[in-house]
């Protein structure tokens, strides 16, 4: 388990390198517990006794690996609690993994939490010269950049006051006007802009627009549209796993995806296909068997085929600007479903089986083929 910052190379295109990487935390119910944990395993490990645990574990990241590459632009995005934040600090240097792997090069600046490298104490331009000695620019250059860091925040004479009475925008103007000026190859942004007003946020965009022609960017937000505005790539992160990377736009229609049928419904599963199958089949069936004539078997199947449809559309989560509609190919495969079953019902058994057999190549081939194209494009 390692960090290590390094020197951008101009031969090697990876930046971050991320393998395996884990982040266990350890929680106490009370401070005697982490005193416990501190000194009894100690006596416990010399008497020859099984250890005893004080705690318990919290994993925020596990077994999480991917490569960013000079000049890209990568999202991450996830659930508040996914371990996104946590994942930041690790690739800063500021929190150490359990277990894996991070390699850096070039000179990292990050926008973390709010208030983070300043002291409350110090004056807005105290804070400028020790944020930027810390983000590891010479006291000389940033001097010589303090006044375009001056005009970029805007905040007037509150540069000569304490920080300790900004505001949590002043706080986000001072800190960006920073980052945005100390030199550096990759800059970290987490959720930072969410708290900035509108004008100063274009104000960041435009920067960090200018920024993305020559340097790396990993911008943590909520707001996909912004994701999807900036960035070529996205990291999707759920309970500490990465559950999906690839193309902006692609990851994050699955990512609102996922959210939309949590909220309103999750697809049709193997049981409800079944249920319609086996009830199609038995609306044709009993009526065959009633001795019904083909007339009442027509009305039957105009009334099947009226709910079978009812069905599929309840199956259809409507889209919005951010996302597209979903639930379309489910309500396709319940009305093949319930069609197998009527076939299965009339007995034509040779048509059942291979309209399933049809229908289960397109839903698992068709799939797989536009992975592997949207793989080969990367």
């Amino acid at each position: 388990m390692s960090y290590e910052p390094q020197a951008l190379n101009s031969d090697n295109d990876a930046v971050i390198q991320v393998q395996g990487l884990q982040k266990c935390f350890q929680i106490y119910n009370s401070p005697g517990q982490r005193l416990r944990q501190f000194l009894q395993p100690r006596v416990q490990r010399w008497l020859g006794r099984d250890v005893q645990r004080y705690y318990r574990e919290f994993w925020a990241l596990r077994d999480v690996s991917f490569e960013i590459r000079k000049g890209q632009t990568v999202g991450i995005i996830g659930r508040n609690g996914s371990g996104k934040s946590t994942l930041l600090q690790m690739i800063c240097g500021t929190l150490h993994p359990t277990a894996g792997h991070v390699e850096v090069r070039g000179r990292v600046a990050a926008l973390l939490e709010l208030g983070s490298g300043f002291n409350p104490e110090f004056t807005g331009r105290e804070n400028v010269f020790f944020n930027a000695g810390v983000l590891g620019q010479s006291e000389e250059r940033t001097r010589e950049k303090f006044a375009d860091i001056e005009a970029f925040a805007d905040i007037g004479e509150f540069m000569d006051q304490p920080v300790k009475t900004y505001s949590s925008g002043m706080l986000v103007r001072l800190a960006f006007a920073v980052i945005a000026h100390v030199d550096a190859d990759i800059l970290v942004i987490d959720e930072a802009l969410a708290v900035g007003d509108a004008f100063f946020t274009q104000k960041c965009m435009r920067f960090l627009r200018s920024f993305m022609q020559q340097g790396t960017v990993l911008f943590v937000s909520h707001d996909t549209a912004a994701v999807k505005s900036l960035c070529d790539k996205v990291i999707w992160i759920e309970k500490g796993q990465l559950v999906e990377s690839g193309p902006a736009k692609e990851v994050c229609d699955l990512y609102l995806q996922a959210f939309y049928e949590e909220q309103q419904g999750k697809s049709a599963g193997v049981r409800t296909h079944m249920m319609v199958a086996i009830g199609a089949a038995l609306f044709v069936l009993i009526p065959q068997q009633a001795g019904a004539s083909s007339a009442d078997l027509s009305r039957i199947l105009q009334g099947l085929i009226a709910g079978v449809g009812f069905l599929g559309t309840g199956a259809i989560i409507m889209g919005n600007r951010e996302v597209e509609t979903r639930g379309l190919t489910t309500a396709a495969s319940i009305w093949v479903t319930a069609a197998i079953g009527v076939a299965a019902g009339m007995g034509r058994e040779t048509t059942a089986v291979l309209s399933t057999l049809i229908a289960l190549l397109i839903l698992s081939v068709v799939p797989w083929i536009y992975r592997t194209k949207n793989q080969n494009k990367e």
